[in-house]
């Protein structure tokens, strides 16, 4: 996968990034995800992906689109975790936004820095799929930004 070691990945402040799609194989190990002040206008998609998912985390000025489809993924995923809100539900939740465009998160053998975390760069890619089900080749984790690049945080 693109990140086998990946424990947490912690998304802070990344005002163009639209979305999270998790592929299969993508991160095997993580556990949480964390994202504070970021709008993702197409969603966190794929979780059924993350074997091991044990909480979702949308902290400050986090808003999801599709925000009950993901919590019927939560409720449904073997791992039973826990979707954490820290504010009202309705402060959260976009409803149905548009799809972005894409970008894929690729990297052959990511090595941590001394804090933990793995620096990689991005690159644009075709438009999302249409229809659910429909998938790339590759086992990546897709989001959907403008920015060019992205750091994810490996757990110790």
């Amino acid at each position: 996968g693109a990140f086998p070691n990946l424990r947490t990945l912690h998304i802070y402040k990344s005002d163009q990034l639209r979305e999270m799609r998790f592929e299969d194989g993508s991160s095997p190990l993580l556990e949480k995800i964390e994202i504070s002040c970021c709008r993702l206008e197409s969603g966190i998609i794929g979780i059924i992906h993350l074997p091991r998912l044990k909480e979702i985390s949308l902290e400050y000025k986090s808003k999801v689109a599709r925000l009950g489809q993901l919590e019927g993924e939560v409720n449904t995923h073997p791992n039973r975790p826990v979707l954490r809100m820290d504010s009202d539900r309705r402060d959260h939740d976009l409803g149905a936004e548009a799809e972005g465009s894409s970008i894929e998160v690729q990297t052959a053998d990511p090595v941590p820095d001394a804090q933990g975390s793995v620096t990689v760069a991005v690159e644009a890619t075709d438009p999302l799929p249409e229809q659910e089900g429909e998938s790339s080749q590759s086992q990546v984790i897709t989001l959907t930004t403008n920015d060019r690049s992205v750091t994810p945080y490996m757990a110790a």
